[in-house]
């Protein structure tokens, strides 16, 4: 028997049938060998160029949802390329494997796969009423097929072990308590009601006083009396209740009911006593904190309601009963170390303004706005200032550095003068000219214009003060 398995088994191989070493609807791998038929050897390298298909039990060719090969192994295993297959694509008895590859010189050899189910059903029952033949049949699995092949995931050899090594397969095929059924040819377990068993009738599992039914389902059972859901309701499932006895039926859930952001809902009517609670609250709040004491109630400095040491307690104190401000709030300065506010200060700064105002001053004519108005006259003219102007004009224009002059302006270096607009845009200006260009009127000031000067802007150039210091000194050297 052993040379029949083995022949079989060759026959099989080589016709591309492999036995049913997969099992059925269970993701697996196929392998494909790919030849050169002009290089006459095995093609490795190829796999970017293989597309698989698989027909099952006879239906449509279609790809596989794998679309990249993996090759085994160049070295040990040439020509050997690999695909994984889904569950559905095994899903079926005759599998047949095919693929093709864009390289013309070569050839992949198709696979024909028969699977197992993925749990192999026996009515235990017809195997002589004892465990005798499962082992017998496990014996031959062992002896002339395991050892003649290396059976891959060892799908038959597991279904025998489970089946011949089961202590119940004597009592289920006869050989202990017999297996119940009821009418309809359901399994029924032993009945009882004692601790640890189940009550049956005919088939149908009841379930008696036990309180908590986390897990259960309770679907098409009308009457729910005797029901006692446990503490935690989330894990219970209940269908459709026909009559939940001292509850009112409702329809919709409570979004529905509620309508979106609450349209359904209606405000509720303000009243009165409603106002006179809310009132009382806050009234309570702003007494346990003492702010009553700002407005409503009378404020005693000496007794300082709160801490003591609070701000407003800090800033006021008891003048007789009165509230005042205390003498650390109107003279210390924020960094604590005592204020210029004093009433020595005081004294000392009006001394000082006595010294300013001087002996004759007078609020008709030395006020600072009298000074200035006569200054217009006087202190922005040349008159005024008692220095003959160099030059004076109409400028026609200027740069934040510079003035032009007027077109017809003397050639003089004006160098070290001071210029002084007298009107238009950027008047009660001065600057000292840097440099002088007498062909294109340019004047360079050193520093820069505050408001730059244009052609409505008239200006007057003075000597500057060290001109006339230096012609003091020259007198004096004579």
């Amino acid at each position: 028997m052993k040379r029949l398995l083995t022949i079989l088994f060759i026959v099989l191989t080589c016709c591309g049938f492999l036995p049913a070493a997969y099992v059925k609807n269970t993701a697996s791998k196929v392998r494909f060998y790919a030849w050169d038929t002009t290089a006459n050897a095995p093609k490795t390298g190829d796999a970017a160029n293989i597309t698989a298909y698989v027909s099952i039990d006879g239906g449509s060719v279609t790809a596989l949802t794998d679309t990249s090969a993996t090759e085994a192994s160049a070295t040990n295993a040439a020509g050997c390329y690999v695909f994984d297959t889904t569950a559905g694509e095994m899903n079926g008895e005759v599998l047949f494997f095919s693929a093709k590859t864009t390289t013309s010189t070569v050839y992949l050899r198709p696979i024909t796969i028969a699977t197992s189910p993925a749990v192999v059903s026996a009515n235990v029952t017809q195997l002589a009423g004892s465990a005798t033949p499962v082992t017998n049949l496990n014996n031959v699995y062992n002896t002339d097929y395991a050892t003649a092949f290396n059976e891959p995931n060892g799908v038959f050899n597991v279904r025998l072990v489970d089946v011949s090594d089961s202590a119940q397969l004597v009592k289920l095929s006869g050989g202990g308590t017999s297996l119940q059924t009821d009418a309809s040819g359901y399994s029924k377990v032993s009945p009882g009601t004692g601790t640890g068993q189940v009550s049956l009738s005919s088939g149908a599992v009841t379930v008696g006083t036990n309180n908590d039914k986390t897990g259960y389902t309770a679907s098409t059972v009308s009457d729910k009396t005797g029901y006692s859901l446990a503490a935690d309701q989330s894990a219970v499932t209940i269908g459709t209740v026909t009559t939940l006895t001292g509850h009112t039926a409702q329809t919709g859930d409570s979004f529905a009911r509620i309508g979106a952001a609450g349209a359904s809902l209606t405000a509720l009517a303000w009243n009165a006593a409603w106002d006179a609670q809310v009132e009382s609250e806050v009234d309570d709040a702003l007494v346990a904190n003492h702010l009553d004491h700002l407005f409503k109630t009378t404020y005693d400095p000496a007794a300082k309601p709160g801490a003591a040491d609070a701000l407003f307690n800090e800033l006021v104190e008891s003048d007789a009963g009165v509230s005042r401000y205390t003498t650390n709030a109107l003279e210390q300065a924020p960094s604590g170390t005592g204020g210029d506010a004093t009433a020595a200060n005081q004294t000392t700064i009006i001394s000082h303004l006595t010294s300013i105002k001087g002996p004759t001053f007078s609020e008709t004519t030395d006020q600072l706005e009298d000074i200035r108005d006569r200054g217009d006259a006087a202190w922005l003219t040349g008159s005024g200032t008692g220095l003959t102007p160099l030059a004076s004009g109409t400028a026609q224009g200027g740069t934040s550095t510079s003035i032009t002059l007027a077109a017809g302006e003397t050639t003089l270096n004006f160098k070290g003068a001071i210029c002084h607009i007298t009107g238009g845009t950027g008047i009660r200006q001065f600057r000292v000219v840097r440099q002088y260009n007498p062909t294109t009127k340019k004047a360079d000031i050193i520093g820069k214009w505050d408001v730059i000067p244009d052609a409505t802007s008239t200006y007057e150039l003075s000597p500057s003060p060290f001109d006339y210091l230096s012609l003091i000194m020259g007198a004096m050297a004579l």
